[in-house]
């Protein structure tokens, strides 16, 4: 029957319609079996979008429909053929099923109670009282730098400034935010090798000159950078504060996760048995 599809579309439309007037899903009228399961129409609620084609419309009923019955099937058939193994099937699916309810309510719970807010003050003890756990992998190098184009950078009082930085920061300063493309004359920041490189123009920087002095200067075509080494700390060291900042951040709320979950059982405990929710006999 080549309309059939187009007829199923419309039965539902018509029965979906009738049973959101009357509310009364009892008296409904099924519009399949399998076995003793029935479908309902106000079961196909959501199946076709709004301002679905009525063609494209009856294409995904009847598709729900086929599948469905496929499914159901295959359930009776699996039922019959596995009998000796339902009690087990259905301990193991009552475990999921409660497993997945813990889930999304530890989930809910934390995302309504878990404190995201850090101070520096927090990450600075953490860090203080687990420095052990975070250990250069590499020698890093904190730098103070300037890039600027290769034509109209002013190296040598660049470099005399930096040579004298106490006495010659704020000229430094001043002269970098209107002269130069990137800049950091305020404490530096901490750069493995590899981060120069990438960082940085010009030619790869050979570790002896990393080590051998406490300015370097670098070009390419068209850009000069120059920076000043203030300190070093070797492979094996504990690393910078800033270097594992965002790692501690991250422990710090996964332990107030872990703590807020185990208060969470052990204050459901503690009100189940003031309330005679359960019993040890």
């Amino acid at each position: 029957m080549r309309n059939r599809p187009a007829l199923i579309a419309a039965f539902v439309g018509l029965t979906l319609w009738s049973a959101c007037q009357s509310g009364a899903r009892p008296g409904e009228e099924p519009i399949a079996r399998v076995y003793d399961r029935y479908l309902y129409p106000a079961d196909l609620s959501g199946i076709v979008p709004a301002g679905t084609r009525p063609e494209d419309s009856a294409r995904l009923t009847q598709d729900y429909l086929d599948n469905w019955i496929k499914h159901h099937l295959l359930v009776e058939v699996a039922s019959e053929n596995l009998s000796g193994q339902l009690s087990e099937i259905e301990r193991q699916a009552k475990e999921y099923r409660e497993s997945l309810l813990i889930e999304a309510y530890l989930q809910q719970w934390v995302d309504q109670n878990l404190d995201t807010a850090m101070s520096r003050e927090q990450i600075q003890t953490f860090y203080d009282e687990n420095a052990q756990q975070f250990k250069l992998q590499e020698t890093v190098y904190r730098i103070e730098y300037a890039i600027g184009d290769a034509g109209k950078f002013n190296a040598d009082s660049i470099r005399y400034w930096f040579r004298n930085i106490e006495r010659n920061r704020g000229n430094l300063d001043r002269y970098c935010s209107t002269a130069c493309i990137d800049y950091q004359v305020n404490g530096g920041k901490w750069y493995s090798k590899d981060d120069l490189g990438r960082n940085f123009p010009g030619e790869d920087i050979a570790p002896e000159r990393l080590e051998g002095a406490d300015w370097i200067q670098i070009n390419d075509q068209d850009r000069i950078a120059l920076f000043r080494i203030l300190e070093r700390k070797r492979k094996g060291e504990p690393m910078p504060l800033s270097y594992c900042r965002t790692d501690i951040s991250k422990r710090i709320m996964n332990r107030r996760h872990r703590e807020l979950i185990k208060a969470t059982y052990r204050d459901l405990y503690i009100e189940g048995g003031k309330r005679d929710h359960f019993e040890i006999y």
